[in-house]
């Protein structure tokens, strides 16, 4: 048994490291849309309140695209579902440039909603860097594979500042270009993947997904997954408009957005190590205590270093809350049901963060950068209510099989 448990973690941990190289080629296309969509929605436009519609759309990309994303790896493989859906992020580049080049903002849109779909096959790298491997060694697995954003913090925001006015007058239509460059190797590094077939069906269809989202534990965890998403996005969205509307440059609002990406997975190298250590319900609240921090250094000042701190502090805050959330979840999912809970949890996480992207938008318009500030609050708040929520669920679920073992 442990010689088996020492190979398939060997191989989560090659699939670990597959899959870190191409979210880091990935998060270029995260990266584009980020610190540039805002800019290029309000220079279409003209308008604040629709700059961030092609971020929603980016969203509803990931949000729609999560079951289908689910399913076709489950008929497929992930190897072939994931570099399919690499192709969805050439897609992105080449649309979003052609939009940039004619002006359209709605051809714009349509390059965010594909890139989304891209970044919808993207989120559930971090499921499948868990399926070789033992219950004990998961949470390092998915941080691991969750760790190659860290790469993206660079390779995205520097491809930005590099490319954005290499076409001009069409400002960031050559980022777009090399963005579906880098969706192309990410396409032939996921070929490399090794997540052996299942060698025989599962016996049990599993629960109604209904039943399982019963589960108090699986819902409270979903839920801890959209709160820290949406604030997260709820700033991050914001930002570039923000500082250049505070008459920053580009190039430090993209420096800023290095930093929150920075944040978000450099702590994925031991964010698994503490979860194991000290629990989720611990990592949990210290995610939601460190989105109280970036608050209130976000509310004290606009020069690029709160910019900077604020961001970075939002990103460890997210990478705290968000893997907890996720380790929450897969701790309570049947290998059967594996596939369709993986992707309700997607749906919820990335559809709630929709309204998130669009209120962004008009939050900064009326009340400016202080009110999306302001934003933290509540959520850490829910965030830590969710959490006790979680643990409370949790501990009932554990006394009921306590007394059906006794009886």
């Amino acid at each position: 048994m442990a010689v088996m448990n020492d190979a398939g973690n060997r191989l989560a941990r090659f699939n670990a490291w597959i899959l870190a190289a191409a979210a880091a080629l990935a998060g270029a296309n995260a990266s584009v849309v980020i610190a540039t969509s805002g800019l290029v929605g309000r220079a279409l436009t003209g308008e604040m309140r629709l700059a961030t519609i092609p971020v929603l759309t980016f969203v509803l990309g990931t949000a729609s695209t999560t079951f289908p994303a689910a399913f076709s790896m489950r008929r497929f493989g992930r190897r072939n579902g994931f570099a399919g859906g690499a192709l969805f992020g050439i897609v992105a580049g080449l649309i979003g440039a052609t939009a940039i080049v004619q002006g359209s903002f709605v051809l714009f849109c349509l390059a965010t909603f594909s890139a989304g779909a891209y970044q919808a096959f993207v989120v559930q790298y971090r499921f499948a860097a868990a399926d070789t491997a033992t219950p004990a060694y998961r949470p390092r697995a998915i941080a691991l594979a969750l760790g190659g954003g860290v790469a993206s913090a660079f390779v995205g925001t520097r491809l930005v500042n590099f490319t954005q006015d290499m076409w001009l007058p069409y400002l960031f239509a050559a980022t777009y270009i090399a963005q579906a460059a880098f969706a192309a190797i990410a396409f032939f590094v996921l070929l490399a993947l090794r997540v052996p077939p299942q060698q025989e069906k599962p016996k049990r269809k599993g629960r109604p997904i209904g039943e399982i989202l019963a589960d108090g534990r699986l819902g409270a965890a979903m839920l801890l997954g959209m709160v820290s998403q949406g604030v997260m996005n709820l700033i991050m969205t914001s930002t570039p408009l923000a500082m250049v509307g505070c008459g920053l440059p580009v190039s430090s609002a993209t420096d800023a957005i290095q930093w929150h990406i920075l944040g978000m997975y450099a702590p994925s190298f031991v964010t698994g190590h503490l979860i194991s250590r000290f629990g989720i319900f611990r990592v949990g609240l210290t995610g939601c205590a460190i989105f109280l921090v970036c608050g209130a250094v976000a509310e004290s000042g606009i020069s690029v270093l709160h910019f900077e701190i604020a961001l970075f502090l939002l990103g460890v805050g997210w990478n705290f809350a968000f893997l907890s959330a996720t380790a929450a979840v897969t701790n309570v999912t049947r290998p059967e049901e594996r596939a369709k809970v993986q992707a309700a949890n997607d749906f919820v996480v990335f559809g709630g963060t929709a309204f998130a992207a669009y209120f962004s938008g008009v939050l900064l318009d009326i009340y400016g950068w202080v009110g999306i500030a302001a934003a933290t609050f509540p959520a850490a708040f829910l965030g830590v209510l969710l959490i006790f929520a979680s643990r409370r669920a949790n501990r009932l679920v554990v006394t009921a099989r306590t007394r059906v073992s006794a009886a």
